[in-house]
């Protein structure tokens, strides 16, 4: 075999290689590239891998062979091993120096270590685990032991930098601790990987990172996690990149976690977690890919959260999307990438301000008045993009009037999931549609197509609603939604609320005393209005429609 790039290897990682040595020699060299710290920021996706990294080749003639059969191996040199056999309670050991680079080439390797680790790198600056072509490995451990006053706690055990490639196959077994473990950087690119663990699945403490193969993970803790540590200065280089690779997680805690930043530019991802989906106590940037998280609490949470890309598709029991963690303004920004959401909890959850100028999102929010299909702390805007959210009227929100793309709140009757919403323009054009995930009565539209003076009909199963953006481009803020009127279809409806204490002919009607109830009205009583005047999206002419859900409290 030859180190040369086969053509494969290019379109693995596409434009990453082509710029490495050019980004990297602003660090500390080529090589060098890959031993950025992160500091608050990770490095640019050309920083993350080197061609050995991608490559899993190594030259036949210049390895050194190992056949196990009993006991320990014990590998002191810089080199390239190739490796095959069988070891009961016994280990790989490599100690070759802090400097070393070493390549283990496994080719048909079974390890069953009842008491530590299969493999374990006690010195090196680097180790590649190859997986040769066609092989079958399998790696197992029972429990460990502490050596060299290490605390060895995963199958595969590093001190040092390690990088998993190739193309064959590779079962990693624990029944107590973790799958993989780097005490520096961890890096997949290549492989079919399955790791059942007790533990984490994969676990590297400045960062883990994957440009490719195929990854089956199945964990007690976390599926994929960055960072281990208290320090908080080591914790802010614990984070995850993902540029590509296959990759199925199910895991009782969070699928992907990091102590600082989780970052996602390609790959398909599969993820059932316990815990949330995707997390970063940093920030959470999804660039691409395809994302579906089938269950979790929290479908993808970080401190500030943006989306600019991809395809994700998510199921959460609390809230879908949401930036929040302490000592910060929290951003949720979507900027592209097409986005689904359902969610027993919000939506989409700002614990500061949620913006969006590109994409498309489809969000079904809780079915309860608890929580909403849209909030926000402090402030909500559409330049861009496209939406349609539906929830529970209880806690509904639209965008705010810094925005400057049309949106429609508006309140419906009760609908089952499976209801189609449609937005339609004056001539009939469809330019948005969506069929819920969940039960709703509140809706939320908008699309660039949205503009000052436009007329548009938002239908709802067989209700629809007319809605003219007569007065501005925003339209219906929470209790001053507007309603579908249970047939009420050819009138202007806007929205930015009444100022407080207007009422029709200025004065205040008097309501009955005691408690109020969901609608509106006392003990489902309606209060006597002015005769001919209604209050705005009320009665028109004095009448009112037989279909109490048009009304809002």
């Amino acid at each position: 075999m030859s180190f040369e790039r086969k053509a494969e290897d290019m379109k693995r990682i596409g434009f990453i290689i082509a710029i490495v040595c050019l980004s990297a020699m602003v660090l500390t060299g080529c090589e060098g590239g890959e031993q950025v710290d992160a500091g608050a920021e990770i490095p640019v996706s050309s920083e993350m891998f080197t061609d050995r990294d991608l490559s899993g080749e190594y030259r036949e003639a210049e390895a050194e062979e190992i056949v196990l059969s009993q006991g320990d191996v014990t590998i002191t040199g810089e080199g390239v091993y190739h490796i095959s056999g069988s070891l009961t309670d016994g280990m790989i050991l490599v100690d070759a120096g802090e400097t070393a680079k070493v390549q283990l080439v496994l080719d048909g390797v079974r390890i069953n270590n009842s008491a530590n680790a299969a493999i374990y790198v006690k010195e090196a600056d680097k180790v590649f685990i190859t997986l040769a072509e066609g092989s079958e490995n399998s790696l197992v451990s029972g429990g460990y032991t502490a050596l060299d006053g290490n605390n060895i706690d995963g199958v595969i055990f590093a001190k040092s930098d390690l990088v998993v490639n190739g193309t064959g196959n590779l079962l990693v077994d624990a029944a107590q601790g973790h799958g993989i473990v780097s005490k520096d950087d961890l890096k997949i690119t290549g492989g079919l990987i399955t790791v059942t663990a007790e533990g984490k699945g994969l676990s590297g403490k400045d960062s883990v990172r994957v440009a490719g193969g195929t990854l089956h993970i199945t964990s007690g803790k976390g599926g994929i996690c960055g960072g281990q540590s208290d320090s908080d200065a080591e914790r802010k280089k614990g984070y995850v990149y993902i540029a590509g690779g296959d990759v199925q997680i199910t895991s009782q805690g969070d699928g992907i976690n990091a102590e600082s930043t989780v970052l996602i530019e390609g790959g398909d991802l599969h993820i059932t977690a316990g815990d949330d989906g995707i997390h970063g106590d940093g920030d959470v940037r999804i660039a691409g890919g395809d994302i579906q998280i089938s269950t979790s609490t929290e479908g993808i949470e970080g401190d500030n959260v943006e989306i600019s890309g991809g395809n994700i598709r998510l199921y959460a029991t609390d809230d879908g999307v949401n930036a929040a963690g302490e000592g910060r303004n929290h951003v949720l920004q979507i900027t592209g990438g097409t986005v689904y959401v359902h969610a027993k909890g919000d939506g989409l959850d700002s614990n500061g301000s949620l913006t969006i100028s590109g994409g498309e999102v489809y969000v079904s929010g809780s079915e309860s008045g608890a929580n909403g299909a849209l909030d926000y702390e402090t402030a909500a805007q559409i330049t861009g993009g496209s939406i349609i959210a539906v929830g529970n009227r209880g806690m509904a929100m639209n965008f705010g009037d810094a925005s400057t793309q049309g949106s429609i709140l508006s309140f419906t009757s009760d609908y089952a999931a499976g209801t189609t919403v449609t937005l339609r323009d004056s001539g009939g054009e469809e330019l948005l549609s969506y069929s819920s995930e969940g039960a709703f009565n509140s809706v939320v539209v908008s699309c660039p197509q949205l503009v000052l003076g436009g007329a548009y009909t938002v239908t709802v199963g067989e209700e629809s609603l007319e809605v003219t953006l007569s007065d501005g481009l925003i339209c219906g803020t929470g209790s001053e939604a507007g309603g579908f009127g249970g047939g009420m279809h050819d009138r202007d409806f806007h929205g930015g609320g009444r100022p407080e204490g207007e009422f029709p002919g200025g004065e205040r009607p008097e309501m009955p005393e005691g408690e109020w109830s969901e609608g509106g009205f006392h003990r489902g009583e309606r209060p006597e209005m002015p005769e001919g005047e209604h209050p705005e999206h009320g009665f028109p002419g004095g009448e009112h429609s037989e279909n109490e859900n048009a009304f809002f409290k």
